[in-house]
Order: C-alpha cells, then structure tokens, then sequence
C-alpha cells in the first residue's frame, strides 16, 4: 500500500515524502512493517541546489531462502585445521600443506557430505539510509555535485560458504587443540561453527550443513563526485561528457548478534572491495546517431595472502593488487523514433586482470580477484529495440 506526496513549501524549498506499508505470510509467520523516505531539496540561487533524505527499507525472506528442502552433495574441501595442528601451516599456506609428504591427503582435503536447506527462522531485512549534498550548476552546460550516504542494514540474508566455515573452524579451535584460538570459541560464529561441522573420532572432516543466515549488521559510509559538461558543437552535432567517483569512508559488519564488529574496509580477509570506483564517459551525438566511449576505473584490492590470512593486510606478504580500468563502445542508430539499433563493444582493450603470481597459492579459486574481475575479455553485442504504442 504506497503513497507519494511531493510539496513546495515555498519557492527555494522542496519537500517530498513518500510511504508504504507491507505484509508477508508464509507458513505460520507473518512479516509486516511501515517505510517511509522524506527528501528536502533547498536552493538558495539559482545556480545552487541543498539536498538531503532519510528513508527506511524493509523486504521479507524469499520462499526459497526459507523453505528450501534439505539436499545433499558430495564435495572436497582444504581442511585447514588438520594443515595447521599436524603441519603448523596457516591459511596462506594451504598449498604446502596438500604437497607435504608427511600428512595424509586424504585429511588435507577431505572428501565430505553436504546438506543445504533453508532457514525458516530468517527475519525480515531492515534498513536505515540517509545522504546529504550539494549541486553546482553555474551554467545550462555544467554542473558538479557531492553527496554523502549512509546505510545500516540489518538481518541480511547471505548463504554460508564450505571455505569460510573451515577457516572459521581454524581460527574457533583454541591453540590447545590444534587451532590459531583468533576467535572466542563462545561466540555465535564459532558457536554455529561447531555445530555445522562434524568430524570422526581421528578428526577427520565427515559432514558440513550449510544454510542462510541473518547478518546481524552492516553499515556503510560513502561520498560520490558527479560532474557533467555538454558542448554543443553546432552543425557537427553535441558532445556530452560525464564523470563519476565514489570512495568508501567505512564498511562494517557484524554476523552475529555479540561478536566483534568486523572492518570490512581494511581487513582484506573479510572482503576484497575496493576503497574507490570511478567511470567517465564522453558521447558524440548527431542526428540519429549517438556514439560513446565508456571508462570504468576499479581502485586496488587485496592479494590472495590478504584473502586467506585472518590477519589480512598485516599478514606477511599481505597487501594489494593494482587498479584496473577497462573501457566500453557504443554506436547507437535512431532508425525511426520507435526502433533504435545499437552495437556495443565491452572491454574494448581485452584488459585481463591483473594476475597475483607473488601470493597466489595455486589450489584455490584463481591468481585474480574473480570477485571483481573476469577473463572474458572483449565482447560484441548487437541489439535492437522496438518501442510499441509509444506516445507521439
């Protein structure tokens, strides 16, 4: 059930308010909740736009995310507790562990049973988000604007990982028992660690059951730069020049209710974003015919040994892999008002990633951050569109 209103107060000063209300059912639960955003815009002179919002989101677990059955799977795993109580190997180290002679393989990385199922104790995700900016428009042709947002989440869903499990078994175990003891035992990760992870009386690993679960709490902080420039070029058409870039002042999470916070920003064990994103483009348009050039900048992320380490950069070897930019074209024709015809070009320069030979263990995904970046290199895309019953 939405509603909008949007409201001059008066002539600089802009009020828009916007709500709606949900209700869920599945099975014997019932998910229901208001979210509302409220957005002031001000101008004080015509060249300068104040703007601000405040907004609240709520979205239920989907059925499958709940009610998925169990099923099961066999797989292989590296079994980094038995690689560090047997062999004193860390993460980082799991390729030395599986090629050591004195350990048995079939414990290194262990065959084992899985079980997936859903979780129909998942709440509903919530969330809180707020920005504030500035625009700059000194003339038709230009204008810059700077905003700062911030989002708190809470109770996402996310599906749990074998590898994060068995890293999180190594970091729960005290040292008495073979493990790095990094992490409380009596907290809930290590707590639902233990309890998804069975091994024999030889601690060999026999079972993992794997399912979504509630991140407690995620929060963000970020500030984006936007600037636009067109130029009309008379008879030779327009040119039309954006840019844009973001960097994140702060990323947290917090799996479960109790445990440390977590800084996802400088900890590249828990995550391999980026600090910073940037694109810019320039379009010529003339007539019936547009064509871009497209930049996408992707700042530095974290090495393998970051990655694996729960020391992350402060790891030895730890550190980044460099900045990546890869570029897009496009040519665009207006066949009639109704039918456009596009073709695109992506990664115009068959960029590839950039390789981690130096930390790279060569037993576990591949010597890049397949997080962010593919080796697909170029592709083609021819498209058309057909616009029925447009308006005149």
């Amino acid at each position: 059930m939405p509603g909008e209103l949007r409201l001059p107060i008066w002539n600089p000063l802009t009020v828009s308010l916007s709500a709606r209300y949900d209700r869920f059912k599945a099975a014997d639960t019932t998910f229901s909740k208001p979210t509302y955003n409220l957005g002031v815009e001000y101008r004080p002179f015509e060249s300068l736009l104040l703007r601000g919002q405040y907004g609240t989101a709520f979205k239920a677990p989907t059925l499958a995310d709940e009610f998925q059955g169990p099923s099961g799977f066999y797989s292989s795993t590296n079994d980094y507790l038995y690689c560090h109580a047997q062999g004193g190997y860390d993460v980082g180290q799991i390729a030395d562990c599986l090629n050591d002679p004195n350990l048995n393989q079939v414990y290194t990385q262990p065959q084992y049973f899985g079980t997936q199922a859903g979780n129909p104790g998942l709440d509903p995700i919530t969330a809180d988000n707020w920005s504030y900016g500035v625009v700059w428009a000194p003339s038709a042709k230009f204008s810059i604007g700077a905003d700062f947002h911030h989002w708190n989440i809470k109770n996402e869903v996310a599906t749990q990982s074998v590898d994060q499990l068995m890293k999180d078994d190594l970091n729960c175990t005290p040292v008495a028992q073979g493990g790095t003891g990094l992490l409380d035992p009596n907290s809930g990760v290590c707590q639902a660690t233990f309890n998804q992870i069975t091994r024999n009386d030889q601690g060999q690993l026999q079972t993992v059951f794997v399912t979504k679960i509630n991140v407690a709490r995620e929060v963000l902080n970020a500030v984006t730069l936007d600037t636009h420039y067109n130029q009309p070029l008379g008879s030779w058409g327009d040119l039309a020049f954006k840019g844009s870039w973001s960097r994140n002042l702060k990323h947290e999470q917090q799996t479960y209710a109790g445990d440390e916070v977590i800084n996802l920003l400088d900890n590249g064990y828990y995550s391999r974003d980026p600090h910073y994103r940037a694109n810019a483009s320039v379009a010529w348009n003339k007539n019936a015919w547009t064509t871009t050039l497209y930049a996408n900048y992707i700042g530095p992320t974290g090495n393998s040994i970051a990655w694996n380490d729960l020391r992350g950069f402060e790891a030895p070897g730890g550190g980044y892999v460099g900045s990546y930019t890869t570029y897009n074209a496009s040519l665009n024709w207006d066949v009639t008002p109704d039918i456009q015809v596009s073709f695109i070009t992506t990664n115009l320069f068959n960029k590839m990633p950039d390789m981690d030979t130096h930390s790279y263990n060569g037993f576990s995904g591949a010597p890049y951050n397949s997080d962010m970046f593919d080796v697909y290199g170029r592709a083609y895309y021819l498209e058309a569109r057909w616009n029925f019953g447009k308006s005149k």
